[in-house]
């Protein structure tokens, strides 16, 4: 597991290398071609690889800063555990209608059965430091994260609020990651839909600002942020699932009808 642990991060350090300078000695091209072979032989997947991610969203100015706050209107009803509370059953079988075959040794790591995006902080979302997981989702994953990303800053910018964004805690797993996060998390699973890659934890216990104003409390925020997920949910775009003791909402995308 250590090796496949060692194989992993190297792809994940093509969100390093693409943010970075050319002084580290290592090109962005040589990682394009290193996970371009491996995850996604389509030259649809190289072009998108190559479109370099803006570094400017890497560097938020705030982290819910103390500060004036004012009122946020949001429609949003219920409580969190009751209305977010989609289990981990239908979370797992969602994920392993469209996800990939888990990774689970060096051999299924270089035969993924589907492509994956590699995912980095941009205007809709800002992606924390990763500690037990890989900044990997399938198509459709990522793709939803962008839409909830965008849709919670058209309702700030329509409500006269200043922008946010939303930041993602926890993305694709492997069995190494799972285990060794089950020593701390008591929530975690061994079978978990992180293992997929098509679940995301985005955190409600702050959220990025990049202004230097700061006028949402965080209540407010996390009201707006359930009002979108709830809307997506709803349209059966995906399961989400509140996790109180984590401080995040845990959410699958759903096949599509």
């Amino acid at each position: 597991m250590k090796h496949l642990s060692i194989f992993i991060a190297s792809l994940a350090l093509f969100a390093f290398y693409s943010c970075s300078s050319s002084e580290s000695g290592t090109s962005d091209e040589d990682i394009l071609v290193q996970y371009d072979t491996i995850i996604d032989n389509s030259d649809a997947a190289a072009k998108r690889l190559r479109q370099q991610p803006d570094r400017k969203w890497n560097q938020p100015l705030l982290v819910d800063a103390p500060g004036a706050k004012s009122s946020l209107k949001n429609n949003f009803e219920g409580r969190y555990a009751d209305v977010f509370n989609d289990s981990n059953y239908l979370q797992v079988a969602a994920a392993e209608s469209i996800g990939i075959t888990p990774v689970s040794d060096m051999a299924s790591a270089w035969n993924i059965n589907r492509p994956l995006e590699l995912i980095a902080s941009c205007e809709e979302y800002y992606l924390e430091e990763l500690t037990h997981s890989f900044p990997f989702l399938v198509p459709e994953g990522a793709k939803l994260l962008k839409e909830i990303g965008t849709r919670f800053n058209q309702l700030l910018m329509e409500r006269g609020k200043n922008r946010y964004r939303i930041k993602v805690t926890s993305v694709l797993r492997t069995p190494e990651t799972i285990k060794d996060l089950m020593k701390v998390n008591k929530n975690s699973v061994a079978n978990s839909a992180h293992s997929y890659g098509t679940t995301i934890d985005i955190s409600y216990a702050n959220f990025i600002v990049d202004q230097k104003t700061h006028t949402q409390s965080n209540d407010d925020l996390v009201k707006l942020l359930a009002e979108v997920l709830h809307e997506f949910q709803s349209q059966g775009r995906c399961y989400v699932k509140f996790e109180s003791k984590q401080s995040c909402f845990h959410l699958t995308v759903r096949p599509s009808n």
